[in-house]
């Protein structure tokens, strides 16, 4: 098991002329810098999360992502490992619910696939979905972990209320908003280095 542990708005962007003379607006990533988008621990994939691990960082309960973190991004597959890791927290009595910005739909067919209750969407990193997930599972913040593959979501949204933000490097490149994503992914680990918690490769 690898792991490393430790302790904005967007601007409107200026607009760029297209090839057709036509004005676009280029989406802005947030900076990410500052305490909250660091992650309490980092793991190469979920699997790397044991359950033996998992209760003795406090956290009595989990709240899970699914795109890049227990599926492949935008799909219905599950990552080979993905089942058997909810199987064993399952089977060591730790809740698990998910907890996804995807469509309500997508993540009510994913859920029986898991055999898990979900939270949709989850409008991260906003902390109403957070409150959600901590009273369907009967847990307190400071008890409830966060399981997911960003920065800008997953681990912000759970910073902010107090929960245990876990952060599992992203298994597969994104499928929708591809050029964002790759601004997004490098900004995360150029941050990750910089506060040296980039897990090992």
């Amino acid at each position: 098991m690898q792991f490393v542990t430790g302790l904005s708005q967007t601007k409107a962007a200026a607009p760029l002329l297209s090839t057709r003379g036509r004005v676009r607006r280029k989406m802005k990533i947030p900076a990410i810098t500052g305490e909250a988008y660091r992650p309490r621990y980092v793991f190469q994939k979920i699997s790397d999360i044991t359950p033996a691990f998992f209760l003795s960082t406090g956290a009595k309960a989990a709240a899970v992502d699914l795109d890049n973190t227990l599926v492949y991004d935008g799909s219905f597959t599950p990552f080979p490992d993905a089942v058997q890791w909810v199987n064993d927290m399952k089977a060591a009595g730790i809740p698990v619910i998910l907890f996804t910005s995807t469509y309500t739909l997508r993540a009510h067919v994913l859920s029986k696939k898991f055999g898990l209750d979900y939270i949709s969407p989850g409008r991260k990193p906003a902390p109403d979905g957070f409150a959600k997930c901590a009273m369907a599972l009967k847990t307190p913040f400071p008890e409830l972990a966060m399981i997911g593959d960003q920065l800008l979501t997953d681990v912000r949204g759970a910073n902010n209320v107090g929960a245990i933000s876990m952060l599992v490097r992203p298994r597969h490149r994104e499928i929708l908003l591809f050029f964002r994503y790759i601004r997004i992914r490098r900004a995360e680990r150029d941050y990750l280095r910089r506060i040296g918690m980039e897990a090992e490769k």
